[in-house]
């Protein structure tokens, strides 16, 4: 098969793939980040470097893992960046909006109360702290404050809950999504 063969092929089974996995890994991200705008932004990217790599049709056997992992790794790294972690507490309408299925809201849902009984699990005063920083949105120095402990305290605290919900979610992320594939 010649090269122009090759690329026909691949940029025809690109075109599938989109039409296929756009909207479902555009609410995936939309769901982690809370933002529709930048979870276009970063599912475009996945598409383009996908696009760009001539062998990626080649080298990928389990597209559907290869795509939600991406998606995965994207919206973590974004929020990561952003160092901003949405409060799972507050998903509402607007993320879980009309155009969600059932399903969808389902898999969320399910997605929300495994991070709330991973937080459950936390000492006390770690969750304390987390649940002041993410779901109160007050600041490190006003946690200190208000609990009279050092502000390098509570950063020690919100870097080993999120290290340790991080660690935790990868796994359960990845199954609520195959499953829901299914």
């Amino acid at each position: 098969m010649s090269r122009i063969e090759r690329l026909h092929n691949a940029h025809q089974l690109f075109d599938d793939m989109f039409m296929r996995y756009y909207p479902r890994m555009l609410k995936f991200v939309a769901g982690l980040i809370a933002s529709d705008a930048d979870a276009e932004d970063i599912v475009q990217g996945i598409f383009v470097k996908i696009i760009e790599d001539e062998t990626f049709f080649e080298k990928v056997d389990d597209i559907d893992s290869y795509l939600f992992i991406a998606c995965r790794n994207a919206a973590l790294a974004w929020l990561r960046k952003r160092r901003t972690i949405v409060a799972m507490n507050s998903y509402d309408n607007a993320v879980w909006g009309d155009d969600w299925s059932p399903e969808d809201k389902a898999l969320g849902e399910e997605l929300i109360r495994v991070v709330n009984t991973l937080i459950e699990t936390m000492p006390e005063q770690r969750r304390r702290v987390f649940t002041m920083s993410f779901n109160d949105g007050l600041s490190n120095d006003e946690i200190a404050r208000r609990l009279g402990i050092s502000k390098r305290t509570v950063e020690n605290h919100l870097y080993i809950a999120t290290r340790f919900l991080r660690s935790r979610l990868s796994v359960v992320i990845i199954l609520i999504i195959l499953l829901g594939m299914r």
